[in-house]
């Protein structure tokens, strides 16, 4: 089943690489042996009746043109090598047919160099191994088939007599009767360790190469790939192994990660590792850590002993961190929802019980001032009463909105419209005066929402931004629509982005030349009833938030004090019916 990791496209490049580098060196070698042996006979003389074979060079005897045949083709395979790379299926071919001629070349060799008695012979292994580690282990099998053919054929002609001329002259007249004479049982002592030996090579080769390629595999995939942080101690608390979702966690490099635990991640892990030690027993808790750049990040760190499965003692230890900065964020979020549907209920139970003696007590002050004559000067009273009543009874509304929040009722919502309507309406407000409103971008195609509470949305934050630019120099209040999927909007952190970063959706950015606001009120802004105007009820950016969440969608605001601010929303244009207050906020920034 591993064998769809373990055999891999890139373990094949590199070993089509190493067989050319490796060629090339046994190649020099053969020349090696070749040019010692040659120096050796030289002065030998020639036998009468054999033509002088030893006159020529070299590398035009059979020996030495095999060797120099294995340089060649080396040059040969290296730029088809280099072009496999970027050719789908070459690499395998390659290297299955480098190792087909180089067994074919060393059989030329040994032939040519004394058969069963050559010193070539074990070249034959070097190359069942290569197709053990740089294709799979049943292609070892293969080579050791493919050799032990080859040798014995080897074998068989020199018994029939059919022997190179050079190694004729070089081979006594005992040793050529010897090849002669042989029979049955003869075949069977001489090729029958060789050829055990090469299938048990291939075996061996095939076995260590599989093992070899899933350690490679634990390491390189699995353990490098897991997104958990990995750290193995020994039993004195010193680093072994950590992979690279730890040095990112703890903003360490390669080199500050060879060191003691107390040292990398402090004293109470530290402790918690000796008490697993102690008890054999694992351990799992939760902290903040502190990195080198002053950072912090929460994790959750599993520490469980190493132990030895034969005498059962403890190896060491292996610590797991988990990043639970996205857990962490959720519980705030979870928090921050159900005080605000907490705060909702008392508001709409406070809102219902004061709006109906309210309107009693306006009714009552409209009669009174029908049916009793009142002096001009008094009149004044009644009319601050009505006019504080109906303020009253505006803050009451906006409680009620907020805390009866709706299910938004889909239709086919045009945003490009939607925002046309809102800019047309923020104009006709008197905090509009001297601003010029601009309204660009794609509008995109009309999706599922709720027309209505996309013009409350909008028109909230606008009136915000008209508000916020009193006594600026320059008012504008710039709208850009955008059609944008979640993974392409840098604006919200990635760990927000929890279940479909490909989901399709539309980005409003609404960007005003306001005073701007400092951290403190950022961080505060989309609580109900907070706010720093004198006559606000602090529930208008409240009721956005509860409006983007109800379509699922994201908020978030860039603010810095004499520049400005500018809020994003993003809405999903797949939304269905049903659409659950699942949305989240972004943390201001």
């Amino acid at each position: 089943m591993l064998d769809t990791f373990v055999e891999r496209q890139t373990r094949t490049l590199r070993g089509n690489q190493v067989l050319i580098v490796l060629r090339l060196l046994l190649a020099t070698a053969a020349l090696t042996v070749l040019i010692i042996h040659e120096i050796q006979i030289t002065h030998k003389p020639l036998p009468p009746g054999i033509s002088p074979v030893l006159e020529l060079p070299l590398y035009l005897r059979p020996p030495g043109l095999v060797a120099l045949i294995i340089c060649f083709l080396t040059l040969v395979y290296a730029p088809i090598a280099k072009r496999s790379d970027s050719v789908p299926g070459w690499a395998p071919k390659l290297a299955m047919v480098q190792i087909c001629v180089d067994i074919f070349l060393v059989s030329a060799l040994i032939w040519n160099s004394g058969g069963v008695d050559s010193q070539f012979v074990v070249l034959y292994l070097i190359s069942i191994c290569a197709a053990a580690f740089v294709l799979k282990w049943n292609v070892a099998i293969l080579a050791a088939a493919m050799s032990a053919t080859l040798f014995s054929l080897v074998t068989l002609l020199y018994s029939i007599d059919v022997i190179p001329e050079n190694f004729r002259i070089e081979a006594s007249a005992a040793q050529l009767e010897h090849y002669h004479k042989l029979n049955i049982l003869d075949f069977v002592r001489l090729l029958l360790l060789p050829v055990c030996a090469f299938f048990l090579t291939g075996y061996l080769a095939g076995t260590l190469s599989d093992r070899l390629a899933k350690a490679r595999l634990l390491h390189d995939e699995i353990l490098e790939g897991i997104g958990e942080g990995v750290l193995v101690l020994d039993t004195e608390r010193n680093a072994l192994y950590h992979n690279r979702e730890f040095l990112r966690m703890m903003g360490l490099s390669g080199s500050q990660a060879s060191k003691s635990l107390v040292l990398l991640m402090g004293t109470e892990i530290d402790t918690q590792a000796m008490g697993a030690l102690a008890e054999r027993a694992g351990r799992r808790t939760d902290l903040t850590f502190k990195r080198p750049d002053g950072s912090a990040i929460p994790v959750s760190v599993r520490i469980n002993p190493i132990f030895d499965k034969e005498n059962e003692s403890t190896l060491g230890l292996m610590l797991v961190l988990d990043d639970i900065t996205a857990e962490k964020k959720m519980e705030e979020f979870l928090k921050h929802r159900q005080r605000i549907e907490t705060m909702g209920h008392i508001s709409a139970t406070i809102a219902h019980e004061i709006r109906n003696p309210l309107a009693s007590i306006r009714g009552a002050v409209q009669e009174i001032g029908r049916s009793i004559p009142i002096p001009e000067s008094k009149k004044v009273l009644l009319d601050i009463v009505l006019s504080e009543s109906d303020r009253l009874d505006q803050i009451i509304t906006d409680f009620l909105k907020f805390a009866r929040m709706r299910p938004p009722r889909l239709a086919q919502a045009d945003m490009g419209r939607v925002l046309a309507d809102v800019k047309l309406l923020l104009s006709a407000r008197p905090e509009a005066k001297d601003v010029s409103i601009v309204l660009s971008g794609d509008e995109g195609e009309p999706f599922p929402a709720d027309p209505e509470q996309l013009r409350q949305l909008f028109l909230n934050l606008g009136v915000n931004s008209l508000q916020a630019m009193g006594g600026q120099p320059k008012k504008q209040l710039t709208i850009r629509i955008k059609v944008v999927s979640l993974y392409g909007t840098a604006e919200f952190a990635m760990e927000q982005v929890v279940e479909r970063p490909d989901r399709p959706g539309v980005l409003v950015d609404m960007e005003d030349t306001g005073h701007g606001m400092p951290p403190s009120v950022r961080s505060q802004i989309f609580e109900p009833f907070f706010t720093t105007k004198s006559a606000g009820t602090g529930l208008g950016l409240a009721i956005v938030e509860r409006i983007t969440q109800s379509h699922e969608g994201m908020v978030a605001v860039e603010s810095e004090e004499g520049r400005g601010t500018t809020f994003r929303v993003w809405l999903p244009t797949d939304l269905k019916v049903g659409a659950s207050v699942s949305g989240m906020r972004q943390a201001a920034t």
